[in-house]
């Protein structure tokens, strides 16, 4: 069951910009935001999701994406964190990605460095000395998972349409979402019908296509409020379904 939620938490740490992206206005850099999703595993209920933006100074950003279970059966929580800036020419300029998790007896707290000066991504295990990563190069381009797509945003509705592939910055590795251009249907979310924008997003790491895909379900209203996203996974399909 950790693994199954962590696919789930991971997801929504990777889906983050893009579920929140607007149409015609741009992203409000100056705006903090906050969303709450509920987790299904079938009919069941296994956990909760949280997405937040937080401004800070000096054109500054923190994004947090939290997922958490609180049954007897599980402790979970899990949070993965990106803080950096905007600069002339580049939006959402990581500095720190962290991941912290508690799952029952495992823990973890890993951290990742994009360091301009010194033109190096570094990472961390700060439980764990003896796990380490080679130190790679540094450039704009490369974001943690969170601060790509929340750029994916600043494009509009337009950046929905069409299909794009982003490099990315793992918590140890990099990889590659491929998005495919969104379809417009109609779809029953939770014990509603509605219409939805649904992108399909594929994941590669080291050129080849990884076995879990999502879907991310936008509703067709003013300003595309994401409603659900679907993780297909080798446990099965998990939902994540908004609740404010």
């Amino acid at each position: 069951m950790n693994r199954m939620i962590r696919l789930v938490g991971v997801l929504l740490a990777s889906m983050a910009g893009l579920l929140l992206a607007l149409p015609a206005v741009a992203m409000d850099l100056n705006t903090r935001e906050e969303l709450f999703y509920g987790v299904y595993w079938g009919p069941l209920s296994v956990g909760h999701a949280r997405l937040t933006y937080t401004p800070t100074e000096k054109r500054g950003y923190r994004l947090d994406s939290e997922v958490w279970d609180e049954s007897s059966l599980l402790e979970l929580n899990d949070r993965w964190s990106a803080v950096g800036r905007h600069i002339s020419g580049t939006e959402f300029l990581p500095m720190r990605y962290e991941a912290i998790q508690r799952e029952n007896d495992y823990r973890a707290d890993k951290l990742v460095v994009f360091d301009s000066k010194a033109k190096q991504i570094r990472y961390t295990n700060r439980l764990d000395k003896n796990d380490t990563a080679p130190v790679l190069a540094w450039n704009r381009k490369m974001r943690d998972s969170l601060s790509a797509v929340y750029a994916w945003r600043r494009q509009g509705v337009e950046g929905l349409q069409r299909g794009e592939v982003l490099e990315v910055m793992g918590v140890k590795r990099p990889f590659t979402l491929v998005k495919k251009p969104a379809k417009r249907e109609k779809v029953r979310v939770g014990n509603r019908d509605m219409e939805v924008w649904s992108v399909e997003i594929a994941m590669l790491v080291d050129g080849k296509e990884y076995p879990e895909s999502w879907l991310v379900r936008l509703r067709d209203d003013a300003v595309l409020t994401p409603v659900q996203i679907v993780a297909r996974t080798r446990f099965g399909t998990f939902r994540a379904n908004l609740k404010q």
